[in-house]
């Protein structure tokens, strides 16, 4: 198998109809499926069996978490694929396995990560783009920093042998991410689009006050980890001071002032230089925004 693509499943009634069309996709020789279960649905299991045998699928498994957390779904995953290679996607998109094989059929210059192009689709079912360049760096982790998306980011399975997700439902991926970068790997920039990502399912799980306190514990790990390592990479600066502005903009009156508490120890551990880099990159935020 040449692609291992690891999906979460915490509704299956919701997102099921999605699947269909992922599964319906998957080249058969190529491209395995590794779908985890982390539902109290009655019957699921069975199910997604089913769906998958409808589509005579040959490479796929179907496993089972109680977490109750896409962290601890995508390790189990993680740690049962196959692949040369593998990517993360999430129950509700839809990955573009064309574009990810061609990716890797290219990918013979030793390149490790090979970060992709994405859609965004809106409720109207109206896509807009974010198109990575080949040879600017500086562009692309500007956009990077603003939507690191582990979804959209193509690795070796060999690099991830001590690289795993915090039991956590939101933010974990980005952890995942900065301890990825902290390792030695060849990253590659692809304006080959590997992604569907459909932002009419996304605003529950923002504003849930139960998941949003997630936040606040992967920022503590994530200033923890940067620090204890000695990290200094502008790229993560900026995704841990975004995930910051995050949780002070969706979390209550206590997460706000832990917000800014844990803002200053972020800004206590950078040079001057970093906090005037940070800064930059939250006017261009601004900018772009308005």
């Amino acid at each position: 198998m040449i692609l291992s693509v690891v999906i979460p499943i915490g509704n299956l009634g919701r997102d099921i109809e999605n699947l269909k069309s992922i599964v319906s996709a998957v080249p058969k020789q190529e491209v395995e499926l590794v779908l985890i279960l982390d539902t109290a649905e009655k019957l699921a299991f069975i199910q997604l069996n089913e769906l998958c045998k409808i589509e005579r699928l040959i490479q796929y498994k179907i496993l089972e978490c109680t977490d109750r957390n896409p962290g601890s779904s995508r390790n189990i995953g993680m740690n049962a694929a196959e692949g040369e290679w593998i990517i993360f996607c999430d129950s509700d998109d839809m990955p573009i396995f064309s574009n990810l094989l061609n990716t890797i059929s290219l990918a013979n210059d030793g390149s490790d990560i090979v970060i992709g192009s994405f859609f965004n689709e809106d409720n109207f079912g109206i896509r807009t783009s974010q198109r990575l360049i080949e040879n600017d760096p500086s562009i692309n982790w500007h956009l990077i920093s603003r939507n690191p998306g582990v979804w959209r980011w193509l690795m070796r399975k060999n690099l991830l042998e001590h690289v795993t997700f915090p039991k956590l439902s939101m933010g974990e991926d980005q952890f995942f991410l900065i301890k990825l970068l902290s390792t030695p790997s060849r990253i590659k920039f692809a304006p080959e689009f590997f992604y569907v990502y459909r932002t009419n399912t996304r605003g529950s799980l923002t504003r849930n006050k139960a998941k949003i306190s997630d936040l606040s514990i992967v920022i503590k790990l994530e200033i923890s980890y940067i620090r204890t390592i000695k990290l200094r990479n502008s790229t993560v600066n900026n995704m841990i001071f975004r995930q910051i502005v995050t949780l002070f903009k969706y979390g209550n009156i206590r997460l706000s002032i832990l917000t800014l508490f844990l803002c200053m120890k972020f800004f206590l551990y950078l040079s001057l230089n970093e906090i005037f880099s940070v800064m930059k990159f939250a006017f261009r935020l601004i900018k772009d925004h308005n």
